[in-house]
């Protein structure tokens, strides 16, 4: 009797459980590749308009998967509830239970929509996740299985294998500089620029962030662009520069933290010689001639 006077509610969680899910653990790579920079701040506003404002508020929490995938379950979920409710409004009762039914397809088209929404390389995004989180194992078993089309893939591919000791300095880092052909996208720009910055090469890490910033169509910022940015600009003695992008940051959610600790190093530059990466980093810089793409 429970399930057979509450079962629509039961149809309407169970779905959009499933679209949770599907993103959650499906596709979590283009969850995260959405992530925007959302700034409170009254100038973002003014700048970018209101509907670019909004949508870029509930883009940030796209920082993490299951948060975003949560709100594109319940995005989904308030477009079938709304459609019910102008479907209910039809006074037909007979007609009630198969109106139902038919309240889900709107939600379904925008489940739809966004999924065909993502003009992106699929394989450069699980690459891309991985990396960030340090999955080298899964990485090498993956292009191990499947040997990754695009370069920017490959490249991580070698920077795992490197990781785990499985490749030498050579094979690593030859022809690493002459990689333009590798950043073709917004996600591969940032790969490369992580790769860049595991080689030592700090002024190509910083040029590929330009590049991934650059490829965003709206023209939105984006914060893990702006992260490396900052620390690239730490690294080559640019406060000055690196204080703008701190400035950014810091009204920022999930960027507060990271601009607290950069804002320090940029006010005691000595701190950055200490530091167990930005230190070593400095010291290649600092003998590393300049290299620029082909």
């Amino acid at each position: 009797m429970i399930i057979k006077s509450h079962w629509k509610m039961m149809m309407a969680i169970s779905f959009a459980f499933i679209i949770f899910c599907f993103w959650c653990f499906l596709y979590p790579h283009a969850v995260v590749g959405q992530e925007r920079l959302f700034v409170w701040d009254t100038e973002f506003w003014q700048e970018y308009g209101i509907y670019q404002y909004i949508r870029d508020f509930f883009l940030q929490f796209f920082h993490f998967a299951w948060l975003g995938a949560l709100l594109l379950a319940l995005v989904c979920l308030m477009a079938q509830g709304l459609t019910w409710w102008l479907l209910s409004l039809i006074k037909r009762c007979s007609w009630k239970n198969y109106l139902y039914i038919v309240s889900f397809v709107p939600a379904l088209c925008v489940w739809y929509m966004s999924y065909i929404k993502l003009d992106v390389n699929n394989e450069e995004l699980e690459y891309d996740l991985m990396q960030r989180k340090g999955q080298w194992e899964q990485i090498i078993q993956k292009s191990d299985h499947r040997f990754p089309q695009s370069l920017a893939c490959q490249y991580v591919a070698r920077m795992a294998k490197h990781q785990t000791g499985r490749m030498s300095d050579d094979d690593m880092f030859s022809d690493l500089a002459l990689s333009n052909n590798a950043m073709s996208s917004m996600t591969s720009a940032y790969m490369m620029s992580d790769v860049y910055m595991y080689a030592g090469l700090v002024n190509l890490a910083q040029r590929a962030s330009f590049e991934a910033m650059a490829s965003i169509e709206d023209f939105s910022m984006s914060g893990r662009a702006l992260q490396r940015l900052t620390e690239t600009a730490l690294i080559t003695g640019q406060y000055r520069v690196a204080r703008k992008y701190i400035s950014i940051l810091d009204k920022t959610v999930y960027y507060h933290d990271f601009a607290k600790r950069m804002k320090v190093m940029a006010d005691e530059p000595s701190l950055i010689d200490h530091h167990p990466i930005y230190g070593s980093l400095r010291k290649a810089y600092e003998h590393t001639k300049d290299v620029l793409f082909d």
